[in-house]
């Protein structure tokens, strides 16, 4: 069965809160682009799946199957000040774990951290050989070497050439990315549903904006070195919608919901780290002057 050429790289229900209409601030392009909607925004060509009976599983399907059991709770977070159900917020936390791990800064990002360990792996690998096994077999060394627990590693030289050209051609292909990515959301989302949750409300006259990467991960002094979901210290982000902020964070008990109108100075505070978010693009509802400073550093 085929399924639509372009796909959205962030949800279409969630981005469309932020631009409907809004203002698109894309890398690359002079100036903002006023949108009607996000119907044509942050979409590529066949980003998750072409068909539903692609191989191993179809991306878009887990998508829209998680969408659709969590966009009602969204909508009732979104409305109020009572904070959800542990049923609920553990079943919403497996929509913020799908934001953060299939947008293009997380897939690049995968990417890339794959391939630096791979590379880790090879130059150890090398410096081993020396004090391993090897074996001739067939005319082709036998490289095997143990690693004093209950596996261990054999190829042949060509093998070994052969898998690392595969692991790389990998760490370069967005959807075996995303694959890995998305294989991990039953265990990152109940980590995040332990978290404490803190809203955030805009004052009249102010408002949020999003991002290309809505969920932002970071430790608390706003560095992203070893920023983990599971440290103590880490402290996740999500613009919920031109109104609402989710502030995610260990401060405070798992079942801890506190809310609090933020100051202007707090929605600058908190946009402009939507803004150092982005890889690229920005999402307003309104015209964002910090924004175009982004675009203009950018291009």
């Amino acid at each position: 069965m085929k399924i639509g050429k372009n796909q959205h790289t962030t949800p279409y229900f969630y981005l469309n809160r932020f631009i409907n209409p809004g203002w698109v601030y894309n890398l690359g392009s002079p100036k903002p682009k006023r949108v009607q909607s996000a119907r044509s925004t942050a979409v590529k060509e066949f980003y998750y799946s072409q068909n539903m009976n692609e191989k191993d599983y179809p991306l878009d399907s887990i998508n829209t199957y998680i969408e659709g059991y969590t966009a009602p709770i969204l909508q009732e977070l979104l409305a109020s000040e009572d904070g959800l159900t542990y049923g609920k917020k553990q079943l919403l936390s497996f929509l913020i774990t799908n934001l953060y791990l299939r947008v293009p800064p997380t897939i690049e990002e995968t990417g890339k951290a794959f391939l630096s360990g791979l590379e880790q792996i090879d130059y150890k690998t090398k410096k081993l050989l020396e004090k391993a096994e090897i074996k001739v077999e067939k005319d082709q060394p036998l490289i095997k070497y143990e690693t004093g627990e209950s596996d261990s590693f054999t190829w042949t030289a060509d093998e070994w050439k052969k898998e690392l050209e595969s692991m790389r051609e990998k760490s370069k292909a967005g959807k075996a990315m995303m694959k890995e990515n998305m294989s991990i959301i039953t265990d990152l989302a109940p980590v995040i549903a332990k978290m404490s949750w803190f809203i955030i409300d805009a004052p009249t006259g102010t408002f949020f904006i999003t991002s290309d990467r809505p969920v932002y991960l970071t430790n608390r002094d706003g560095s992203r070195l070893y920023a983990g979901w599971g440290n103590n210290n880490a402290f996740g982000t999500l613009p919920l919608s031109p109104k609402r902020y989710l502030i995610l964070s260990y401060l405070y008990p798992s079942d801890t919901w506190a809310y609090k109108q933020a100051t202007i100075k707090e929605v600058e505070y908190l946009n402009a780290r939507t803004v150092a978010s982005a890889k690229y693009a920005v999402y307003s509802p309104e015209k964002y002057p910090p924004a175009e400073n982004w675009l203009h550093k950018a291009v």
